[in-house]
């Protein structure tokens, strides 16, 4: 399912996000099929990703519609699961 709405509020719409320091790391997809795939990859690496919806945004109003996110396009699960580094 696919759910857009017309406000995109942060607070409203929690992200799939790791948090590093005081950003918050959220994974993009250029296409549906990167999404799928790596929600499928982190199934078989044994990560449950609890998937509400999926939406559609705008690339270039994306920092200001989720201020305090970076975000990485088409991560590889494996990558994006890693165990964070000790410090």
């Amino acid at each position: 399912m696919v759910i857009e709405t017309e406000t995109r509020d942060p607070d409203r719409m929690p992200l799939l996000n790791r948090q590093d320091g005081a950003v918050r790391r959220a994974p993009v997809f250029s296409s549906m099929q990167h999404a799928t795939a790596f929600l499928s990859r982190a199934e078989q690496l044994g990560y449950h990703v609890k998937l509400d919806y999926i939406f559609p945004v705008d690339g270039r109003r994306l920092s200001e519609d989720f201020p305090g996110y970076e975000f990485n396009l088409d991560p590889p699960a494996e990558v994006y699961f890693q165990p964070e580094p000790a410090s």
